[in-house]
């Protein structure tokens, strides 16, 4: 079901998500800070 839901999200969001630009570069940028931020936790 999780799966299956997970599957409907992608397929729905897909498209949209391609089409608008400004929201990936966003999306994009948040998830290299999370990714930084988490490894300057785990180095410290």
């Amino acid at each position: 079901m999780t799966r299956y839901g997970f599957l409907v999200l992608l397929v729905t969001v897909g498209p949209s998500y391609a089409s608008s630009r400004p929201l990936a570069k966003l999306l994009l940028s948040a998830r290299f800070l999370i990714s930084h931020k988490a490894e300057k936790a785990s180095t410290a």
